[in-house]
């Protein structure tokens, strides 16, 4: 990993959404990734993934009425786009995390199940992909 020495020692400094200095994370996503490597950016990644995560659940629940969060890494058309291509059984791809596409497996695998909290699974796939990076 590169050194980001302005980066961390900004860091105390900004709060999103707070009093500090107003910087949301849409603006910090702009900024950072500007300056890193292909790498360092793929590390940063993992930060928004627990967004995509949340967004994932609610297209799953909700479909075209989910409320998304914008801080995740991809957009709702781009997880649409991976939750059919997995239902599907399409190839999985280098675009997405492989974590997702093994969730979203065992999601259409077991979605009848009424005693299964899916967004647990979700947590855990993507807990042991981090771990692993």
């Amino acid at each position: 990993m590169s050194e980001y020495h302005c980066l961390v020692a900004g860091l105390p400094d900004i709060v999103f959404d707070g009093s500090k200095i107003n910087f949301s994370i849409e603006r910090f996503k702009e900024e950072i990734y500007a300056g890193l490597t292909k790498a360092d950016a793929a590390r940063i990644d993992l930060f928004f993934y627990a967004w995509d995560n949340e967004n994932i659940i609610e297209i799953l629940r909700h479909g075209n009425e989910a409320e998304l969060a914008r801080t995740g890494r991809y957009s709702r058309e781009e997880l649409v786009e991976l939750i059919l291509a997995a239902k599907s059984g399409d190839a999985r791809t280098a675009d997405y995390p492989a974590y997702m596409y093994d969730f979203l497996e065992y999601y259409f695998a077991n979605e009848a199940r009424e005693d299964v909290m899916f967004e647990n699974v979700l947590a855990s796939h993507y807990y042991n992909y981090a771990v692993g990076c």
